[in-house]
């Protein structure tokens, strides 16, 4: 392994360490949203909706994460037409809090894939799993790989508080 890749790889990892104590003291802070899923995914998936991804059944989120969809309150998945795209969108609403952390698990353990897969081959689609949100509010999480993921996140924020 080359001296970048090395450093890249371990940048990688305090990335991910770094997002996940993020998302811990947000956890702590946040109350839920009644909100329906549905609302809240309306608000954003306009702004994703693009022609590289495609409106996924449950079976896709148990095979990109391991969990059942059933387990949750809802689950909207946008995910990649083709394995040379990258761009993702997950919004989850949680039964209940004792669900988070599982779910951050798996959603950090695909980032951490796909940014993995891209590094080599693919440096656009690898900037933007780079440049990817994982944001947990609450009873809601949203993830999302996109160009304009802060821009989705930033509605996704809107939608809870309204």
């Amino acid at each position: 392994m080359t001296r970048r890749a090395f450093l890249l790889r371990i940048l990688s990892i305090l990335m991910v360490i770094a997002l996940a104590v993020v998302i811990i003291v947000s956890l702590s802070r946040s109350s839920g949203s009644s909100r329906p899923v549905g609302e809240v995914a309306s608000a954003i998936t306009g702004l994703f909706e693009n022609e590289k991804s495609q409106l996924s059944p449950e079976r896709t989120f148990r095979k990109l994460y391991g969990l059942n969809a059933q387990d949750y309150e809802g689950v909207v998945l946008y995910s990649p037409i083709s394995n040379m795209d990258a761009e993702e969108l997950l919004l989850v609403k949680l039964k209940n809090e004792d669900q988070a952390e599982e779910l951050v698990a798996a959603v950090e353990k695909r980032l951490q894939t796909q940014t993995g897969i891209y590094e080599g081959y693919a440096p656009p689609q690898y900037e933007l799993c780079q440049n990817g949100v994982i944001d947990l509010q609450g009873n809601y999480l949203l993830y999302v790989v996109h160009a304009d993921a802060d821009r989705i996140d930033a509605e996704y924020q809107k939608a809870l508080r309204e």
